[in-house]
């Protein structure tokens, strides 16, 4: 078919046109399928990578929390509800301190409070307690909070015989000497 050109001059014919030749494109073979080849899936691979960075993470919280609440030393309570009277405990003479590291060397003064319960050893030996240990009765109740501030039997463990220790009384503010709490508001005079 030949194209008209409507730009000649009337009468003239059109000059036969070279026929137009487009390149073919080169028929491209895929390469043969491997069944072995690995196909990565990133959406999937992220995700486990997700599940195994939180497994790691419970595991390791898992391991401090058992080490920190079952392994460890139990540390001391810092915060005491134990109520003192001022006016039970005994007075503290001042002492002079040597200056002569041979003077204490050489005269390791006898401690009055071998067990460091501040009952002295006089005390001790009058209410039948151990010089040796400061809680006689592991009730949790060292002698002198016994003897001195709640006025509980440092030899026996439940003073008012209700199956709990005094010491366990006293922690959860109950009265060691018998029915009810250890502080009331019928107690305080204002």
């Amino acid at each position: 078919m030949a194209v008209e050109d409507i730009f000649a001059e009337p009468g003239t014919s059109p000059t036969p046109q070279p026929p137009v030749q487009r390149p073919v494109a080169p028929v491209v073979t895929p390469p043969p399928e491997d069944k072995f080849a690995f196909e990565e899936k990133p959406k999937k691979r992220g995700i486990l990578w997700v599940l195994f960075s939180v497994v790691v993470l419970l595991l390791g919280l898992g391991a401090f929390l058992a080490w920190r609440y079952v392994w460890s030393e139990p540390q001391a309570n810092t915060t005491s509800l134990t109520p003192v009277d001022l006016n039970l405990l005994p007075e503290e003479e001042e002492s002079e301190v040597p200056t002569n590291t041979s003077t204490l060397i050489n005269q390791a003064p006898a401690s009055p409070d071998a067990d460091r319960d501040g009952l002295t050893q006089e005390e001790e030996l009058a209410f039948g307690t151990s010089d040796q240990d400061p809680d006689s009765d592991d009730d949790g109740l060292n002698d002198k909070e016994e003897v001195k501030l709640y006025t509980t039997d440092p030899n026996d463990p439940d003073t008012d015989g209700d199956t709990f220790p005094d010491g366990e009384e006293v922690r959860n503010l109950y009265n060691p000497n018998g029915p009810g709490k250890l502080f009331s508001l019928e107690n305080i005079q204002l």
